[in-house]
């Protein structure tokens, strides 16, 4: 048999787990890796609005999107967490309508 050293990952049916010893207890918990599971931070609405800016897209429809994801608390319309803003964007949010519209330098000209 093999000795585990507490925090040390190891394997019970196929799931990785770890144990910890608290107030005399072992407690079992699943190893995610050292990572968090849920470490999505909501950016910042000049984040967002830098971010849309960069890539050609109106300070109004990055509003848009902070305002729709931040009421939802980061939540998309299925009910799951966003987890990358970034990539919500590019895939729901950067359409031509969106783009920021150029000035058109074919305004009627004044003829005398």
């Amino acid at each position: 048999m093999k000795k585990i050293k507490e925090g040390e990952p190891f394997e019970i049916n196929g799931k990785a787990m770890v144990y910890s010893v608290r107030d005399g207890r072992v407690v079992l918990s699943y190893y995610s890796g050292g990572k968090r599971s849920n470490s999505f931070q909501p950016p910042t609405k000049a984040a967002v609005v830098q971010y849309f800016t960069e890539n050609g897209y109106s300070t109004d429809s990055a509003n848009k999107f902070f305002d729709y994801y931040s009421a939802a608390e980061w939540k998309d319309g299925k009910g799951n967490q966003v987890k990358n803003w970034k990539q919500k964007a590019i895939g729901v949010w950067f359409k031509d309508e969106n783009k920021i519209k150029e000035k058109s330098s074919n305004a009627p000209k004044l003829v005398r």
